[in-house]
């Protein structure tokens, strides 16, 4: 669903002018090819990506009290990560859920900070910080996951449930559809719970929304993906 959401709006003139900032590519990103299988990701470089038009999803989620040390990237073993690839186990259920929903979009590449930016590096940490504005504005997407209050939380299972109400209506989409013409169908509901705020809806109350640098990632991401608790926006 969120593909096909992704590609119509990868056609709308006025999402296409967007500014999204290409040429930046990470200094590194988790690469998932091949994207169709569950074989273990690896690091990449972007020093080995010159030349090429990288895109890739961003996750914007809450750490919490629960990511493991061995999910970080460190000193000690970024080059293992890259020649060798990482371990999916070592991984919280948050940050793998991210990476199998990339590579459902068929998104090669994935940027986490726990994984990208060296955790026992001091220099490394204030040099990747301040990239963090293109970082967002260049992916290709975020996945934020609004209703994690850490990563061992992972990301909202839905059960898609027709349960339209007098405060909902369903629309064929788009309108004036043929009978035999497959149309999407598109809902309209009021809701109390979801507030509008600037372009984007979003769950206020929601543990992401609540912290102070998912506002950039918000602002600054060209689109916006929320896992929110009952709901995919």
């Amino acid at each position: 669903m969120v593909k096909k959401w992704l590609g119509q709006c990868d056609k709308h003139d006025a999402c296409r002018s967007k500014s999204r900032d290409i040429a930046f590519v990470p200094t590194r990103l988790i690469d998932l090819e091949p994207i169709d299988t569950g074989q273990n990701p690896r690091l990449q470089f972007a020093t080995n990506l010159r030349g090429q038009r990288v895109d890739y999803v961003a996750l914007s989620y809450c750490w919490g009290d629960k990511m493991p040390h061995k999910a970080k990237t460190k000193t000690t073993n970024v080059q293992a990560r890259f020649a060798h690839g990482i371990t999916t186990s070592d991984l919280p259920l948050t940050l793998r859920d991210a990476i199998e929903f990339a590579r459902a979009l068929g998104i090669r590449y994935i940027w986490i900070d726990a994984v990208c930016i060296l955790q026992d590096s001091e220099s490394d940490w204030q040099s990747e910080s301040s990239k963090m504005c293109h970082v967002y504005s260049g992916a290709y997407c975020t996945l934020a996951a609004s209703a994690s209050r850490d990563t061992e939380a992972g990301l909202p299972r839905y059960n898609f449930v027709n349960k339209l109400g007098p405060e909902s209506a369903l629309f064929s989409f788009p309108a004036g559809a043929a009978p035999d013409e497959e149309a999407e169908r598109i809902c309209l509901s009021a809701s109390k719970d979801i507030k509008d705020h600037g372009t984007v809806l979003f769950q206020n109350q929601e543990p992401l929304q609540t912290r102070g640098w998912a506002l950039q990632e918000r602002h600054l991401s060209p689109r916006v993906v929320y896992f929110c608790k009952d709901r995919l926006l």
